[in-house]
Order: structure tokens, then C-alpha cells, then sequence
């Protein structure tokens, strides 16, 4: 189904409406958006959406017009590079997946704070998007997290069958036509859409745990300058975060998901752990969350956990976590938990 079929079928499903934007990323670079509200709404919650590497806006609209319908103003977007943000050429253009948090999230944050002073921010993270996240440098923007099958790109951490192959084809393939061409051509190869290669070749290079492995100064010493900056905002993130992990997901692994959670060392995280027997043994895998299949099953649960979340901060009187003094906390936990 084509981008403008969903969107047609999304409206006519649900009744909403969309309204597509240009929204400046911090650089000035202008990012295909689509924003998904009540006309009705006086939000106390908005929400953005961080898609997986490769993954367009559209993906996520059923789940955007979704939360719009329960008062949660979405906003969906293409990082630079993808869909409706990618510029006529892609050989040459220069984008890398911390350019894709620090210049692209960053700006829509900024957009959101912009033009709902009064709300809390939500930030949606699926697969690499729940990583992208950290590289944002206005941290005190964010004060909640939703983290979906959330992983760093580290082939170790991905289930043992998907590991031989998913090296083979991010780590030899991918590098090797994207160094031919210019760019690695993901839809002529059906995998998803088209990359940067900037994007591709960083990818490509995070065959060890630490994604910050290989920053070197010029005498081959670690740029540790450049280290602490970028593990630092990740740390600089003071959110009440719900990672949702799915048993079937062979990316999103418990491995990943605690990976990925440990470097927001300043947030409170609750970890929800999924399996097709909790909706009717269905699939849900890696991508299977944001179809609407689960919109009567596991939607709610999120929709639940944003109004639960609003609700306390208003009972207590306090400031969302990201202007507050934050606890840090880890928890694990079953859906039914």
C-alpha cells in the first residue's frame, strides 16, 4: 500500500483528520510532518513519533490517528534522508543517525514546545528510533518516553536464529553497496526505504556492544571529548519511560531493551515484557505493535498508561519528570503486572 493509500485509508477508518507540515529541524533543514489532532482538543499530552532506520511516517499513522482520537495530539515525521524529507539526490547527502536526534528530533521537540506550551511531551521510539532519541540536546523537552521493540543496532543482541544473517546483510552487504553506489538502495532491495549513507556506514559500524566504539582522535586514541558529550545526553534525560518488549521480536531482544534502557541512566523506567499468548496468540514481532489488528489488545494499554501518568503528576501536584528532580528506577514487568 502506497503512502497516500494509507493515509486515505487511515481517514476513512477513523474519522480523522491530518495535517501535513514542513517543521524545521534545529539546523533549518525542513522535515516532512504530519500532524494527527481533534479539532476539539485541548491536549495536556503530546506526542511525537521516532521511526526504526528505514521506516517512513506512514507506518505509524494508524497508531498516531489513535491517540489523537483519545486526546493525545501525534505528530509523525521522516528523519532527513527518508520519504517525505529526502532531497531530490541522495548520493552526496550527508545525514547520519546522531544527526537524525541532535538536528531532527530536537526540532520537532522544539516544535511541540512551540505550539503546546502547556503540555507534557511524549516521545515514541520504535526499533532505532527509541535510540535516536538520546541524541537530542534539549533533553528538558522530553518528559515521557514510550520505547517499542527499542534496540542500539548491536547484531549481539539480536535473537541467536536472526544473528548470522543480520550481520551478513548490515555489516558486510549493506557497507559494501552503499561505499559502490552512494547511497544503499533499501527499496530497489525490498528492505524498507533507502538510506544515506552516512547513516548506512554508521550502521554498519556498530559491530560492538558500545556504539561509541570507534571514535578516535587523530592518533587513534578514544575521543573521549566526544564520548562523554554524546553519553551525556543521553543521561540528561529525566523521563518516566514504559518499554514495551515483545517475546517474538527477534531485534528487540531483552538484551537490546536493557541495552538501550541503561543508557538513559536518569529515567524511570518500566519494563513491559509481551508474547503473542497475551493477544490470542497472535504474532506481534518487530513491527506487528503499530498494526491495527492491536488496537482493541495493546493500544489501550498505552493510551491507559499516558492518562495514568497525567493523573499523577496532577495528584501530586508536581512538574513532568524532565523539570523535576527525578528518581531512577528500572522495573521489569509482565503486561498483567
Amino acid at each position: 500500500m502506497t503512502n497516500e493509500k494509507r493515509l486515505r485509508y487511515v481517514r476513512a477508518a477513523t474519522g480523522m483528520k491530518a495535517e501535513d507540515m514542513l517543521v524545521p529541524a534545529a539546523d533549518g533543514y525542513l522535515l516532512g510532518a504530519r500532524l494527527w489532532q481533534r479539532p476539539d482538543t485541548t491536549p495536556i499530552c503530546v506526542a511525537m513519533i521516532n521511526a526504526g532506520a528505514g521506516i517512513a511516517q506512514g507506518y505509524y499513522e494508524r497508531f498516531a490517528a489513535y491517540l489523537a482520537d483519545s486526546g493525545v495530539p501525534t505528530i509523525t515525521y521522516d528523519y532527513r534522508g527518508i520519504g517525505r524529507s529526502r532531497p531530490a539526490a541522495l548520493r552526496g547527502f550527508a545525514a547520519s543517525v546522531e544527526d537524525w536526534g541532535r538536528l531532527d528530533c530536537a526540532g520537532m521537540l522544539e516544535w511541540l514546545a512551540t505550539h503546546y506550551p502547556d503540555a507534557s511531551r511524549l516521545v515514541i521510539g520504535h526499533s532505532v528510533g527509541g535510540f535516536v532519541t538520546g541524541f537530542a540536546t534539549n533533553a528538558a523537552r522530553i518528559d515521557r518516553m514510550l520505547l517499542v521493540g527499542a534496540h542500539t543496532g548491536y547484531w549481539g543482541d539480536y535473537g541467536a536464529r536472526s544473528r548470522p544473517w543480520m550481520y551478513l546483510l548490515w555489516h558486510i552487504f549493506m557497507p559494501a553497496v552503499t561505499r559502490a553506489i552512494g547511497y544503499f538502495p533499501g527499496r530497489r532491495l525490498h528492505l524498507l526505504e533507502d538510506l544515506p549513507a552516512g547513516v548506512a556506514i554508521e550502521w554498519a559500524n556498530r559491530r560492538r556492544p558500545d556504539f561509541w566504539w570507534n571514535l578516535r582522535q587523530s592518533d587513534g586514541t578514544p575521543d573521549t571529548a566526544r564520548i562523554d558529550d554524546l553519553l551525556g545526553r543521553f543521561r540528561a534525560i529525566r523521563a518516566r519511560v514504559l518499554a514495551l518488549r515483545f517475546t517474538d521480536d527477534p531485534f528487540g531482544t531483552e538484551a537490546a531493551t536493557q541495552r538501550v534502557v541503561g543508557l538513559y541512566a536518569n529515567s524511570n523506567t518500566d519494563i513491559h515484557t509481551l508474547g503473542p499468548s497475551d493477544v490470542g496468540d497472535s504474532p506481534i514481532g518487530h513491527f506487528g505493535f503499530f498494526r491495527s489488528r492491536f488496537k482493541a489488545s495493546l493500544w489501550p494499554h498505552v493510551a491507559n498508561w499516558i492518562a495514568a501518568e497525567e493523573l499523577a503528576a496532577r495528584a501530586t501536584d508536581q512538574e513532568p519528570m524532565s523539570r523535576a528532580t527525578n528518581g531512577r528506577g528500572r522495573h521489569n514487568r509482565s503486561l498483567g503486572a
